[in-house]
């Protein structure tokens, strides 16, 4: 990684282009840095170029959370229960439970992924 969002985003879906990739996706703070960049400036960069011209399909992503009412994994597209309901999974949040050995809540990732994450 090395922080520059935007043009960061570009060169990882080179790279995965020049090993065959067709497709990337593009999260809504891809190689993020605190507040620097927006959280869709990685995505807003594929804006300027065709897929034709980059030779590969980049897809952006929305922001994940987990809905209590749908008890899944949604997207503002799929879940329309208020943002109560919503839990933003935070990977920082899940590695702090991890080395604390606090019990990671089934709404950051589901418990067989935590057992085998916690072992040594």
């Amino acid at each position: 990684m090395r922080s520059a969002v935007p043009r960061e985003a570009l060169h990882h879906a080179i790279c995965r282009r020049n090993y065959g990739y067709t497709h990337i996706i593009i999260g809504h703070d891809h190689a993020g840095v605190a507040d620097y960049y927006g959280t869709c400036d990685a995505q807003t960069i594929f804006d300027r170029v065709s897929s034709h011209e980059l030779g590969f399909v980049p897809l952006a992503f929305d922001r994940a959370f987990h809905c209590r009412s749908c008890r899944q994994m949604a997207g503002a597209k799929t879940c329309l229960h208020s943002l109560e309901d919503h839990v933003i999974p935070s990977g920082e949040g899940v590695r702090e439970m991890l080395s604390g050995g606090t019990p990671i809540a089934e709404e950051s990732t589901r418990p067989a992924v935590a057992e085998i994450v916690r072992e040594p």
